[in-house]
């Protein structure tokens, strides 16, 4: 379905991701925060309030300063 084997890998991901992609839109899933329905103003807020329990195995230590950037690239 993806081409087969013999693609090089960076064409073998592109497709791949075009297919998610497809899959995606087929199904209706929302692809940005703003899609959910979460307003920018509450980036900030849902940045100093992510550091609970969900983030305690995360390898990498986010500032909120972080996760607003993080998250901004997801609105």
């Amino acid at each position: 379905a993806l081409g087969g084997s013999r693609l090089p890998q960076a064409d073998a991901v592109a497709r791949l991701i075009d297919r998610v992609d497809q899959l995606c839109n087929e199904a209706g899933i929302p692809r940005s925060l703003s899609a959910l329905g979460l307003s920018r103003n509450r980036l900030e807020w849902l940045a100093e309030n992510s550091g609970g329990n969900s983030m305690r195995g995360n390898p990498v230590q986010l500032a909120t300063a972080d996760l607003c950037e993080l998250l901004e690239s997801a609105f």
